[in-house]
């Protein structure tokens, strides 16, 4: 989902005419499409996906629509660098923040996005992992005789 995190900071950054930032988005994507490339993301069962993440944690109904049409979007591409280019997924982007933020929605909102910073949501989820691999670390060194 940090692919949807940084198309919405692209589509920021061409809104405000900032090249630097443009160049930096771009960049960032494209970083992000490598990735991408490396997992078989396709082949996921999104099902079983939804039933684990929802077992865990409520997921607002108008959030599993975004990612699910993300998802979508994603699976879709012919060619996942084109990404910034998709109008599908723009439009996904726009009605997200839209539906969230209504008249503060930086994209239709001239003031919303001067007070924009630069970066909105563009690090990768990370669920707290700092937390769990001191937990996981502790419990080998627990195993291992280590203090």
């Amino acid at each position: 989902i940090n692919g949807a995190a940084l198309l919405y900071n692209l589509m920021l950054s061409e809104k405000r005419n900032d090249d630097a930032l443009i160049t930096r988005y771009k960049e960032r994507l494209e970083q992000w499409v490598e990735k991408m490339s490396m997992f078989n993301y396709i082949s996921w069962d999104r099902d079983q996906f939804w039933d684990l993440v929802e077992n865990a944690v409520r997921i607002p109904l108008m959030t599993k629509r975004f990612v699910t049409e993300w998802f979508a979007i994603v699976d879709s591409s012919e060619d996942l660098s084109r990404l910034a280019e998709n109008t599908d997924a723009r439009k996904l982007i726009i009605l997200r923040e839209r539906r969230l933020k209504r008249n503060r929605a930086r994209l239709e909102n001239q003031r919303a996005l001067e007070m924009w910073t630069g970066a909105a949501g563009t690090s990768v989820l990370s669920y707290r992992w700092e937390i769990a691999r001191s937990m996981i670390n502790d419990i080998l060194a627990g195993l291992q005789g280590g203090n």
